[in-house]
Order: C-alpha cells, then sequence, then structure tokens
C-alpha cells in the first residue's frame, strides 16, 4: 500500500465535496461539518484555496465555491488522458438520440477511467467523471453492447487483436478513450 498524507486527503476532501455540489456555496462552518473537518482546519484550507484560486470566497455572504484556477488544471488532465473536448457533444449527443446514460472511458495505465458521461440530470448517475477501476481485458476480444433505435438490443463480439491504440497492461502512456453505453 502506498504512503498517504493526511493533510492533503483533507485539501483533497474539500474539493471534492466542493465539486459533487457545483452549483451550491457553502459556509465555512456547514463545509467543515459536510467534510468531517474542524472549522479551523477548513478555515486554512479555504483560505489557501482561495488565494491560489483553486475557491472563490464571497464577501458579502462569507461562503466558498469551486473557483476559476481548477479550469486549466481540468484542461491539462484532459489533455494528458487525450480525451478530446470534442467527445464531450457526441456523448451529449448519444444520449439525446437514445435516452440511456453513456460514458467516455479509456485505458491509462493498467486502469479504466472514465473521462467523460452525459447523463439524464434527473437522475444519478451510475458512473462519474474520475472513476477507475483495474483494466484486465480478455487477449484478442472486444464486446461492445447497447440498444439500437427502435429499442431492439444491438450488441457485437469481436476476437482477434487489439486496436492499435488501446494500451497493454502495465502501459504508462494513455490510450485512445472508446465510449460505451448503458441501458440503465
Amino acid at each position: 500500500m502506498s504512503r498517504t498524507s493526511p493533510p492533503t486527503e483533507r485539501v483533497v476532501a474539500v474539493l471534492e465535496f466542493l465539486s459533487r455540489h457545483e452549483r451550491e456555496r457553502f459556509g465555512i462552518s456547514e463545509l467543515a461539518r459536510r467534510v468531517g473537518l474542524s472549522k479551523p482546519t477548513c478555515l486554512g484550507i479555504a483560505a489557501t484555496l482561495v488565494e491560489s484560486g483553486y475557491l472563490i470566497r464571497d464577501d458579502r455572504d462569507k461562503t466558498y465555491r469551486l473557483g476559476p484556477a481548477l479550469i486549466p488544471l481540468g484542461r491539462a488532465a484532459r489533455t494528458s488522458l487525450r480525451a478530446d473536448p470534442a467527445g464531450g457533444d457526441i456523448l451529449a449527443g448519444l444520449w439525446e438520440a437514445f435516452g440511456h446514460p453513456v460514458s467516455l472511458s479509456g485505458v491509462v495505465g493498467d486502469r479504466v477511467t472514465v473521462l467523460d458521461v452525459a447523463v439524464d440530470p434527473g437522475r444519478p448517475a451510475m458512473v462519474k467523471v474520475g472513476d477507475s477501476y483495474p483494466f484486465t481485458p480478455r487477449s484478442g476480444s472486444c464486446t461492445c453492447s447497447g440498444t439500437a433505435p427502435g429499442g431492439s438490443s444491438a450488441g457485437s463480439h469481436a476476437t482477434g487483436s487489439a486496436p492499435t491504440g488501446t494500451g497493454s497492461r502495465g502501459s504508462s502512456r494513455p490510450a485512445a478513450p472508446t465510449a460505451t453505453s448503458s441501458n440503465s
């Protein structure tokens, strides 16, 4: 198991909480309570994140929300994972056309990571951007499934060599992402 840093885990907890509540703002007392930190610890973290632009503090009501300095970080992550920003538009089009949640995933090293999703905003998503799980493909095979127009089941199974760019177990280079749809 790798060594972790509890202070860093607290900073990550604040950022992850605010990312899950992206349209809301929180006072320091509520933020500390919801994240499980002491108020002084949370205030120190928030003040540092505000100073760096990762959070914005509204001086009128003393609330915090995500800040603009996170935008270039997200863009850099997208670039390093070779996730095309136009992919989001394609996913949204698939979701609108078929009415099913759609995710874009890519093999990163020995893990599959969700790079983008298009879902019904009124329903909880089964996966979220950043979810990751071990990549353990069957050698030489690929399965794709979904729902065809009109509601009939569509699927395919192919065997043979893996497509170029999918990476291999243990590879540190990101691979070309693939889109998948789930029928739930």
